[in-house]
């Protein structure tokens, strides 16, 4: 993020539910409770998410510093899925760089390397991920903003 402020772009860090300092106490793995366990708190984790990511995008479009139309999203990991899910529904981000994400949201969490072991251990199936997840899987929803292009 340094380095974008070096090049003169402004930038906005948005934490997920349950991550960082949005943790529920602070001697819980960052992360951890993100996965939850159930696939119902975990789709409504990713929700919220998408709706943080949204709302800060109204918020940075806003500041008079800021060309609106020259907002972009970037992701790395969980954000870059996050981030997916938000270039797919929202039309206002002009570009979106992600980097080891994806979608198939459901393989993502029962084979990830980090993801995989805790989300068998907490039973979680896919075809129960698939039905929490359903309208919010780019891989199984058409992005309607898939014909932009920033101006």
């Amino acid at each position: 993020m340094n380095r974008f402020v070096e090049d003169g772009l402004i930038t906005m860090w948005i934490e997920m539910p349950t991550q960082f300092h949005r943790r529920p106490h602070p001697s819980e793995p960052s992360g951890q409770v993100f996965l939850a366990r159930t696939t119902r708190q975990l789709a409504r984790n990713f929700r919220q998410s998408v709706s943080d990511a949204r709302r800060a995008l109204g918020v940075l479009s806003a500041r008079p510093e800021v060309d609106a139309k020259r907002v972009a999203l970037f992701g790395i990991s969980l954000g870059a899925i996050v981030g997916a899910v938000t270039w797919s529904v929202d039309a206002r981000p002009a570009a979106a760089v992600f980097v080891m994400g994806g979608a198939d949201f459901p393989g993502i969490a029962l084979n990830g390397s980090l993801s995989g072991p805790f989300a068998r251990k907490m039973g979680l199936k896919a075809e129960e991920l698939r039905a929490a997840w359903a309208g919010l899987d780019p891989w199984t929803t058409r992005p309607p903003t898939r014909a932009r292009r920033p101006s």
